[in-house]
């Protein structure tokens, strides 16, 4: 599922995203399904899946050394 964050100041660290971290997010669907970005959509049509936009999210188990 591609994220989209609402604020600019809501980033993910680089930190984030080891497998198996458990974040929680918050927010809500784009009422139209979308397409992620750098995704091109005149080659990669069949890539447009429902973008979810996040205003916060928590780290509920994090596996970063």
């Amino acid at each position: 599922m591609p994220l989209r964050s609402l604020a600019t100041l809501v980033t993910l660290p680089d930190s984030l995203g080891i497998h198996m971290d458990v974040i929680r997010f918050t927010g809500s669907y784009y009422k139209q399904i979308g397409f992620p970005r750098g995704c091109d959509q005149l080659k990669d049509p069949d890539k447009a899946r429902r973008i979810f936009r996040y205003s916060s999210y928590e780290v509920l188990e994090s596996h970063y050394e």
